[in-house]
């Protein structure tokens, strides 16, 4: 069970970004809150999720390191967008 969905209803890579991403989560409070969300998706929220991270971190984005995001976002919600990024890389692209 992953996230309150079925892993069975995952395929192998989403489980695999979900499992990278949810485990360094709540070491930021955005983290955490983003965690707290994609524990009670349904399966269809985590598929606009999984799109969403696809198109903002793999469709010919260019690759940033956390120092941009932090520059833009702030401490907390770069160095976790920094995560997401570097697991849709990993598990998604």
């Amino acid at each position: 069970m992953v996230a309150g969905v079925d892993g069975e209803s995952l395929s192998e890579a989403e489980r695999r970004y979900l499992d990278d991403v949810l485990a360094k989560a709540p070491s930021t409070k955005s983290g955490a809150k983003w965690r707290n969300n994609v524990i009670s998706a349904s399966k269809a929220d985590l598929d606009m999720i999984f799109d969403g991270e696809r198109l903002t971190f793999c469709e010919g984005v260019p690759r940033r390191d956390q120092d941009s995001f932090t520059a833009q976002m702030g401490r907390d919600v770069g160095r976790f967008t920094f995560i997401r990024q570097e697991a849709a890389h990993e598990h998604l692209c």
